[in-house]
């Protein structure tokens, strides 16, 4: 088994340096690095808002016949890159030579770890699954004002602890940067060319074809990916590959298959890594052959390509504005 330091870190979304190497031939290669520069490190204020309003939360939930501990929280800063290492198609990294591959697999990646509940988190927790249904249906109308948020508003539901206290104590302002004005103007535009790349490639129909051409290969050399895919059942592509590894515990079992983020929440740590195991070695191999028996990344990159200039063209008023606007607003202020 290699040591980490032997091996490169894996990086999601990225591909070998053979496909990166013709990033010149992508249309939104013109646009990538305005892109990162402005959707890394977005910070909100969380700590000052739940400062101000949860006591008042805590106070509004007594008034109505509930426990509530305030949970106060840090400022988060997220380092969402859309284009990682300038990467230019959403697929598992994997070394050009398969001598490499061999030794590597996909590389070593360690999960971070998960962060635990505060306190005043788990004893709202244990609180409200204390109560009955009934009670902790009306628990949640009375803190959120809804019992999911995917239902629509409802004027007869009377305005929740939170929301009253949002609107009687609200966030001071934020100063306003670069990156803020970037995303009132150019967020939906990000938001779309990111959706392409990590979505919208896959599922067109040439893609699906070359999937399953791939997966007719990986079956071949036995492996079932069709069965716990993360992703699809009807479209498995090297990602169920990579998200095999990254199950493959220590000992070189499989682990349970995760769909969702409230089960990865709960995943052990090495279900979510890559160790260098045999069996995760092994399966990079044979996604290797099976990319380079199908000709997948030219196949793939060709579609990619093609969807971006469809995108380009419809859209190039709008992204040669976005320019402009980093050439006269810099990301850095």
């Amino acid at each position: 088994m290699p040591t980490e330091s032997a091996v490169p870190t894996s990086s999601l979304g990225t591909v070998s340096s053979e496909v990166v190497d013709t990033v010149p031939d992508f249309p939104f290669a013109a646009y990538v690095g305005v892109v990162r520069a402005y959707t890394t490190e977005i910070t909100d204020n969380s700590k000052v808002s739940s400062e101000l309003q949860e006591p008042h939360v805590a106070q509004c939930m007594k008034e109505r016949g509930f426990t509530y501990s305030p949970q106060f929280f840090e400022d988060e800063s997220s380092d969402w890159d859309m284009f990682p290492n300038g990467a230019v198609l959403h697929l598992p990294t994997l070394l050009n030579a398969r001598e490499e591959v061999v030794k590597t697999g996909y590389g070593m990646f360690t999960a971070p770890e998960l962060s635990l509940q505060t306190e005043a988190e788990t004893e709202n927790s244990n609180y409200r699954k204390s109560l009955s249904p009934a009670a902790r249906d009306q628990y949640d109308l009375a803190l959120l004002g809804y019992l999911s948020p995917y239902d629509p508003p409802d004027p007869n539901i009377p305005e929740s602890c939170r929301q009253k206290a949002m609107r009687e104590h609200p966030s001071p302002p934020v100063e306003e940067t670069n990156k803020d004005l970037y995303w009132q103007q150019y967020g939906q535009l990000a938001l779309a060319m990111d959706e392409l790349v990590s979505w919208r490639v896959s599922e067109d129909l040439r893609v699906a074809v070359l999937n399953a051409e791939w997966n007719a290969c990986m079956s071949k050399q036995s492996y079932d990916l069709t069965s716990g895919n993360l992703y699809s059942r009807s479209n498995v592509s090297p990602w169920a590959a990579y998200t095999r590894a990254l199950r493959t515990k220590a000992n070189g079992q499989l682990g349970e298959s995760w769909f969702n983020y409230q089960f990865e929440q709960t995943t052990p740590l090495d279900e979510r890594s890559l160790l260098g195991t045999p069996q995760e070695l092994e399966i990079a191999v044979a996604d290797f052959d099976c990319r380079e028996e199908t000709d997948y990344l030219n196949r793939f990159a060709q579609v990619q390509i093609e969807l971006e200039r469809t995108f380009v063209e419809k859209n190039k008023k709008q992204l040669d504005a976005m320019l402009a606007f980093a050439e006269q607003y810099p990301a850095d202020r």
